[in-house]
């Protein structure tokens, strides 16, 4: 049993822009503490961060660098640890946060009817409706959630151990949440709309009477995307077929999507097929490029 007190946040920064501002003052009414882990690698002077760490209720640290997000989230963790709390949600500075927002993901901890104990529960979020809609249940088990707007149990953290920082960026997520599984855990996800969240620069799209949905992510992205899904399709091959051969599937439509919708398209078509090299070459880490 937790309650809202033992809970704190983990927010995730890089190169913010001025909207990051609301995000985290929100944030911060939210929680009594927050760990802010800016991973820019370039300072932002119209950014004062580090003024704001003279609220007892936040924390900055400033990385210097861009160390990647399951580097920063371990970090946060070991904070939340050293700190005390129970549990700690993990934010993106892109996410909005709704009023009932902790309120029911504490609910979704505390409740007795789950099958296993819990890992992490995870947000449904403003673009991705149809869920809630068709659920009457107010939690459901899943196999994977998105890390932003997820509550993470800090002891279970400790049993599955830290965030895979070989990742880098992309997929650190769904990797956790399926060794959580592994481990005997479980994840969850809450039915609600409770957050505001935007993966990538997602835009519509018609073909032959159908709708089509493309994130538009960079050629960089795409780079670690695909690699990673590799990672993952190799690391839970037979623990988890469907879900990884699903996930081989989705690299070859994401594609097809670029090709057909999406600009800069032999630029992200090379990246993809880097990162499917560097996927089967277990070649891991922050990519540079020369």
């Amino acid at each position: 049993m937790i309650h809202n007190q033992n809970v704190c946040a983990v927010m995730v920064l890089y190169n913010p822009e001025d909207y990051v501002i609301k995000n985290l003052v929100r944030a911060v009414s939210f929680f009594v503490k927050v760990f802010v882990i800016d991973n820019s690698d370039k300072p932002n002077p119209s950014h004062d961060f580090c003024g704001m760490d003279s609220n007892d209720s936040l924390v900055y640290v400033a990385n210097d660098a861009n160390y990647g997000v399951a580097k920063a989230l371990n970090q946060g963790a070991e904070l939340a640890i050293k700190g005390g709390f129970s549990a700690a949600v993990l934010l993106d500075q892109d996410t909005k946060l709704s009023r009932s927002f902790l309120d029911e993901l504490v609910y979704i901890y505390n409740d007795r009817s789950r099958l296993a104990p819990v890992a992490i529960v995870g947000s449904n979020y403003q673009i991705s409706t149809a869920l809630s809609k068709q659920k009457k249940a107010r939690f459901v088990a899943e196999k994977t959630v998105i890390t932003s707007g997820s509550l993470l149990n800090i002891e279970a953290y400790k049993g599955i151990g830290p965030f895979n920082e070989s990742y880098f960026i992309d997929g650190v997520d769904l990797e956790f949440c399926l060794r959580a599984h592994l481990k005997g855990y479980g994840v969850y996800k809450s039915t609600k709309v409770l957050m505001e969240h935007f993966i990538g620069d997602a835009t519509k799209h018609s073909l032959l009477g159908l709708t089509f949905i493309t994130s538009n992510h960079s050629a960089l992205r795409r780079y670690y995307l695909t690699r990673n899904t590799i990672f993952l399709c190799r690391s839970f091959f037979k623990s988890f077929f469907l879900y990884t051969v699903t996930g081989g599937i989705n690299v070859v439509r994401i594609a097809v999507y670029i090709v057909l919708f999406e600009s800069e398209k032999r630029e992200k078509l090379n990246y993809m097929l880097l990162g499917l090299k560097d996927g089967f070459q277990n070649i891991s880490g922050k990519k540079v490029l020369g």
